[in-house]
């Protein structure tokens, strides 16, 4: 396997730990597998060149509103400024989230692959 394959594997994990089917409940059919997509491919590379507070804003903003403009177009939905930009937030919050704190994310690729029960309380005590 090339390391190309193993961070697009990583990605896929990531996205489908973060975005679960009852974290975007009630948003609309395909919402999910959307938001997954996007995420998978989302680079973050862009974050190297951002120096302070008010640039990751502005890149949290435009990632937000590009996701948004997905979930727009799968649902047909154009009207309305914040239809979706919660739902786009939360996914990226989310997504962020596990990329950035990749000891809560190994627990949570680990207790899933190992199908241990409960595990979202294990991993509130640690």
């Amino acid at each position: 396997m090339k390391k190309h394959d193993l961070i697009l594997l990583w990605r896929k994990r990531i996205s489908n730990g973060s975005i679960a089917g009852t974290t975007l409940r009630n948003q609309g059919k395909g919402i999910v597998q959307c938001a997954r997509a996007y995420l998978i491919k989302l680079d973050l590379s862009e974050l190297h060149f951002i120096k302070d507070a008010e640039q990751f804003d502005i890149w949290l903003d435009q990632k937000t509103a590009k996701l948004q403009t997905e979930m727009r177009r799968l649902l047909k939905r154009e009207t309305g400024n914040d239809v979706f930009w919660g739902t786009a937030r939360k996914s990226l919050n989310l997504y962020l989230l596990l990329r950035f704190r990749p000891k809560f994310a190994l627990s949570l690729v680990i207790f899933s692959i190992c199908d241990v029960p409960n595990f979202g309380r294990k991993l509130r005590k640690s």
